[in-house]
């Protein structure tokens, strides 16, 4: 059927009569989406169909009628695109009378809808005006409070000083990470460093912010935003909120109409209830209730926001899901994203990376998310924050800017920077350990100067463990929202926290320590009252939590004991603390701990010390209420503490016993006559073999020149003498690393897109680990008693003493070594059904690619000759895999052939490892970095 389509004008008009609501009685949909939108915007319901039935063979046709009059109000229906698609293959059916039935019964239904919320209004007409003024004082209100905050001094997020973010947007496919770890392979193999594009290309020092967060918000009707801890994602979110209510932002997105830009942070104001049309309907009545009463109107709060509800004219930010501690909250708003009231909605929501996978049901099941970053600071941003500091840019502020470059990124460093130059003037630091701990000592002495206690540097530490004390019970009960209301929890907070410090705290030292957070200008505590206590973000508490973890006088912490095997066994005497050393939602807390300066712990190491050995303990034995993966990442940060590793060469007092004990798990299941570890053990080969005499020969590492398809990152080739070493003749197996960590597959695998990844991919308990990092493999191998390879013993051993691209004879077929993607039917296989190569090395080509302990670099100039790993942290934090996969093609499988991945990665399905035993303990020991 021919249509003749409304102008703008007319459907803004019919919408309205009929209250954007489906004309057809029986439509399952019946909420459609108003005019005013992109047509490829829609999700789901689709757009509302701009049909009319007066067209040339439509059933209400006439052809005395002008076209005017066709397409005039008078003969207009408001249709969904389901209902309009019926229309067209159906005219019979859909007579002219029924039409006009059906457009007469949607206009009485909205003038019912209408009359019945506004009660006291006589006319409809009358109750749009006032519900539409109230809208637009509310979204005046929003724009005012942005104004006022970014004149606010006492503004907790220091707006002041605010600089524009960018922003960039997650390729289809890929999955959300922290720019901490933008390292992320593409899954070709090769240059895909990050999975994020900008969402606006020029950024020039002549472009418009504005251009950019309009590009932002025209990515998607749904869109998630993401980005770790203190990256700014709360004030994006309050930026975004006041550009939609301004008029620039209505009239890009809304064609002018005002909506309700509703945000929702849990530090401030908690997520609504329960996203059912009363739940919603409820607290977008909280929100308007202040526009309402401050223009007198007679509609009511609750007949504003059913008005705006059921008209689609509310957009709506949720901030912060990873703080959200309502168990029923997120299932709640993935039902009504699926099938409710806000099926369709535009959305906004923010959170860290990780609760994409924490989250899976929101993220996968729910469809029509794009993923966007608030890309850290560049050089220019960092300057124009600071540059109206003392001491002139960034080169004066900081002589070792190279240092501090990855931290200074992040916005709420920044911040506390600018707190820090304001009070000392010249700053140092490496960490952000070291640099919070700095802001704290600073704060801390101008709070003591205008309390008259200056002189008392004991008072200060005491006021610190207080706080330390505090943020560490809130962290044991989970209270990752970073404040507590209500008299009864922060009275229960503060005796907790009380029985955390070796002297109970005092009435009065509560009293000063309200005084304190006011003297610091809420720099570290955003609230605090008998009814409220509330941290200035999350990091501070995290913070705080990780200066008890290494230094507390709380009594019963320390637990040492000697085990039977006569290995000390060191243990933390706080359960609470044990129980989240596994807990994802601590890895913050611990890196602050395991990055605490030394003033802080050495005089007392033992605290630190009893602290970091529960994170060597099977998160099994802390809580087996709850499946956790051994925390690796941890582990592997905590290690040169223990070891004494570090290059500054500080170490914890008998830290050894902690990874003595921790090395003891494997070398006990060998004792217990465990058949998959003793198969462990056993599954060595020397390389070279020992009756080939060839030790300490050298060997050209690298692809030579006439190499078809080699790299450049392959070359310069190079003669590396590679001493004598064990190798395991086979990856790692499922059943393998089960021995040290029995929930990697349940915990690690959960949230791809299939339902087991491991059935999928590595069907066997003999097929190569999957979804293993690089911290996975590193640990791993020290606990089993060994280390990764070094990429030269990698490359040296898959050679076997060739020198053709493949480690066998070209006249031999890469399928009768391999599993490739030409033979591997799309998954892993059982190690060891190859052949092996001359040095008796099974699947050193396929299967899995293979994680090497040296850090990357684009080419091997500068290289070690002696076959030690390439160390130099300078480099960035990407790692070298080698090898190919299953999923690899042929070119890929080559010995030179090198890849990189950032040390969190897991690569779909397609990384694994295997190890170097190691000589002795002190060897593995030595192995870290």
């Amino acid at each position: 059927m021919a249509r003749d389509e409304f102008d703008k004008k007319t459907k803004e008009t019919l919408a309205k009569r009929v209250g954007f609501q489906c004309s057809n009685p029986d439509c399952p949909n019946h909420a459609t989406i108003g005019p005013g939108l992109a047509e490829d915007a829609t999700i789901n319901l689709g757009e509302a169909a701009h049909i009319c039935a007066a067209s040339p063979g439509g059933p209400r046709y006439d052809p005395a009628m002008t076209v005017k009059q066709r397409t005039g109000i008078a003969n207009g229906i408001w249709l969904c695109q389901r209902c309009a698609g019926l229309i067209d293959r159906d005219e019979r059916q859909y007579t002219r009378e029924l039409l006009e039935n059906w457009k007469q019964q949607a206009e009485q239904r909205a003038h019912q809808r209408l009359t019945g919320a506004a009660q006291a209004v006589d006319s409809p007409s009358f109750a749009i005006a006032e519900i539409e003024a109230v809208v637009r004082r509310y979204c005046e209100d929003r724009v005012i409070e942005w104004n006022e905050a970014r004149n606010d001094p006492e503004d907790p997020d220091r707006l002041e000083h605010y600089v524009e973010p960018h922003y960039s947007v997650l390729k289809q496919g890929a999955q959300p990470i922290d720019a901490s770890n933008l390292s992320v392979p593409g899954d070709d193999g090769r240059q895909r460093e990050d999975p994020y594009v900008p969402v606006w290309e020029q950024r020039s020092e002549s472009y418009e912010p504005v251009e950019e967060l309009r590009a932002l918000l025209g990515v998607s009707r749904r869109l998630w935003l993401t980005e770790d801890a203190g990256a700014g994602k709360s004030v994006a979110s309050r930026r975004i909120q006041a550009f939609l209510c301004g008029p620039e932002g209505q009239r890009w997105k809304f064609d002018g109409q005002p909506r309700l830009v509703v945000r929702w942070e849990p530090r401030v104001q908690r997520w609504p209830d329960s996203y059912d049309r009363q739940g919603l309907i409820r607290a977008l009545a909280v929100a308007v209730e202040p526009s309402v009463r401050a223009l007198g109107a007679r509609v009511t709060p609750a007949a504003v926001a059913e008005w705006a509800l059921d008209h689609h004219r509310v957009f709506w930010i949720l901030d912060a899901l990873d703080q959200v501690t309502d168990e029923s909250a997120v299932p709640s708003l993935e039902e009504s994203l699926q099938s409710g009231p806000l099926q369709g909605a535009e959305l906004l929501l923010t959170s860290r990376a990780n609760a994409f996978n924490k989250h899976a049901g929101l993220s996968q099941r729910v469809r029509g998310w794009r993923f966007a970053r608030i890309d850290g600071f560049d050089r220019r941003q960092q300057q124009q924050y600071l540059n109206d500091l003392p001491g002139g840019g960034l080169d004066a502020l900081f002589p070792n800017y190279a240092e501090v470059e990855q931290l200074l990124r992040i916005p709420v460093v920044l911040g506390l920077v600018r707190r820090l130059v304001e009070g000392r003037g010249l700053v140092r630091f490496r960490t952000r350990a070291e640099l919070y701990l700095q802001v704290n000592e600073c704060l801390m002495s101008r709070a003591a100067e205008k309390l008259y206690l200056h002189a008392d540097s004991e008072q200060q530490v005491r006021w610190s463990e207080i706080l330390a004390a505090t943020a560490c019970e809130m962290m044991v009960r989970g209270m990752y929202g970073y404040s507590v209301q209500g008299s009864f929890a922060v009275h229960d907070v503060r005796r907790g926290a009380s029985q955390r410090c070796g002297q109970p705290i005092t009435a009065d030292e509560w009293r000063i320590i309200e005084s304190v957070s006011d003297l610091t200008d809420r720099c570290i505590l955003d609230g605090l009252t008998g009814n409220n206590f509330c941290w200035k973000h999350r990091g501070m508490m995290e913070f705080y939590c990780g200066l008890h973890l290494a230094r507390n006088s709380q009594q019963g912490w320390i637990a040492s004991v000697s085990d039977r095997g006569g290995v000390e066994s060191v243990r933390c005497g706080d359960a609470g603390v044990r129980r989240m050393a596994a807990e994802p939602d601590w890895d913050w807390a611990w890196r602050f701990a395991i990055e605490m300066p030394p003033v802080v712990w050495q005089s007392d190491s033992d605290v630190l010390r009893a602290s970091l050995a529960e994170l060597f303990e099977r998160p099994e034995r802390l809580d087996p209420s709850k499946p956790r993966a051994r925390p690796n990442e941890l582990i592997y940060r905590a290690w040169p503490l223990l070891d004494g590793s570090r290059a500054d060469g500080v170490r914890i007092s008998r830290g050894l016993a902690v990874l003595e004990r921790f090395q003891a798990e494997f070398r006990e299941l060998v004792e217990a006559n465990d058949t998959t570890a003793i198969e462990l053990r056993n599954g060595f080969v020397r390389c070279p073999p020992a009756e080939r005499g060839i030790d300490c020969q050298p060997f050209r590492m690298g692809s030579r020149e006439e190499e078809a398809h080699a790299d450049s990152d392959e070359r310069p080739q190079h003669s590396v003498v590679v001493p004598p070493f064990h190798f395991q003749t086979t990856p790692v197996t499922r059943a393998q690393y089960r021995l040290y960590d029995a929930q990697h597959e349940s915990v690690v695998g959960r949230g791809w897109r299939f339902s087991d990844v491991f059935v999928e991919y590595a069907p066997e308990d003999a097929c190569p680990l999957i979804l293993v990092s690089w911290y996975d493999a590193w640990v791993f191998a020290h606990w089993a008693g060994g280390r990764l390879p070094s990429e030269a013993e990698w490359e040296y051993a898959c050679r076997a003493g060739t020198q053709t691209a493949y480690g066998f004879d070209e006249g031999k077929a890469l399928g009768e070594y391999a599993w490739f993607d030409k033979n591997s039917q799309g998954r892993t296989h059982p190690v060891g059904r190859k052949l092996p190569n001359a040095w008796g090395l099974f699947d050193m080509h396929g299967n899995v690619w293979e994680w090497c302990e040296d850090f990357w670099h684009g080419d091997y100039d500068g290289a070690p000759r002696d076959g030690s790993a390439w160390v130099d942290q300078a480099a960035g934090s990407r790692r070298v895999y080698r090898g190919g996969s299953w999923a690899a093609l042929a070119l890929f499988c080559r010995c030179a052939c090198r890849l990189r991945g950032a040390p969190d990665g897991r690569r779909f399905g397609r990384l694994g490892f295997r190890f170097v035993l190691a000589s002795s303990f002190s060897e593995g020991i030595r192995a870290f970095p």
